[in-house]
């Protein structure tokens, strides 16, 4: 949480194509937050908290240079592990890196690699943000790091460039939508379809993307996005395996969730109409 009032920077990769995520604060505080920005090719996302919540006990980014080389770090991270503790670790900066591609800089740390605690802060002496970890998997994909080696984005490509950028609303995701499975395959689709009023009047063509949110229990999330037409015309398919007969789905826009609620049908082709109601 980089700001009280609710912006939470982390890795983006795991989102699939959910524009939401959930969190929970160091006091037990839980809730939703919604993408205003993401990059995977950075595997990084920012998220503002939904709700109007505000004061929350943020860190800010570190307004200092990179730690330099053998100074010490405070790394910290909820290993993937079912109700693992807070991983609290004090290391050493082992040196700086630059991807010649994107032009992040990189802080190496002498740290083991732990599954879960991506996206965790790493602080300086100061108490300040100094870099933001990530994936194993991430920096072997950019080719910056080796198996077993541990980096975290530096602060000062956080604060000069990237959270600038996400703030601006860039969405680069690489993910493919989860739509099946190798032995359960999509059923011909629900098409929801209608029109949007947002505080009374009819949603602006492209002001925001609407997105249709298919859950059941037990089942992953299936998200599907589509853009709003002249007048707040919208149409909407979600094809997803039968098993999700009878699942729920709710639509979002702009970090708003529309009054009420459809059920998802399988077994066949089904035109919902369905008019679309956001306030706030």
């Amino acid at each position: 949480m980089i700001d009280s009032e609710g912006l939470i920077l982390s890795t983006s990769k795991q989102l699939d194509y959910a524009p939401l995520a959930d969190y929970v604060t160091a006091s037990g505080r839980p809730g939703q937050a919604w993408v205003i920005g993401r990059d995977d090719g950075l595997d990084i996302a920012l998220y503002q908290v939904i709700g109007g919540e505000s004061n929350f006990d943020a860190v800010p980014i570190s307004g200092a240079d990179a730690p330099q080389t053998d100074t010490g770090v405070i790394v910290l991270g909820y290993p993937a592990a079912a109700n693992s503790p807070l991983d609290r670790r004090e290391e050493r900066v082992l040196g700086l890196r630059t991807d010649l591609n994107s032009g992040a800089r990189y802080i190496q740390i002498q740290s083991d690699v732990v599954a879960g605690t991506e996206g965790g802060g790493v602080f300086d002496n100061s108490g300040g943000l100094a870099g933001l970890r990530m994936t194993e998997e991430q920096l072997i994909e950019i080719g910056l790091g080796r198996p077993g080696e541990a980096y975290a984005v530096a602060a000062s490509s956080l604060r000069d460039f990237i959270v600038p950028q996400l703030q601006g609303g860039v969405m680069v995701v690489t993910a493919t939508l989860p739509l099946g499975s190798g032995t359960q395959f999509p059923s011909l689709p629900n098409v929801f379809t209608g029109n949007v009023t947002v505080n009374g009047a009819p949603a602006q063509a492209g002001v925001f993307p609407l997105y249709a949110r298919l859950t059941k229990q037990g089942l992953p999330d299936v998200w599907v996005r589509t853009t709003i037409g002249q007048g707040g015309v919208f149409q909407i398919a979600i094809s997803a395996p039968d098993s999700y007969g009878g699942g729920r789905v709710e639509f979002w826009g702009n970090r708003l969730r529309a009054a009420g609620r459809e059920t998802y049908t399988a077994g066949g082709f089904f035109l919902v109409p369905v008019d679309l109601t956001f306030s706030g």
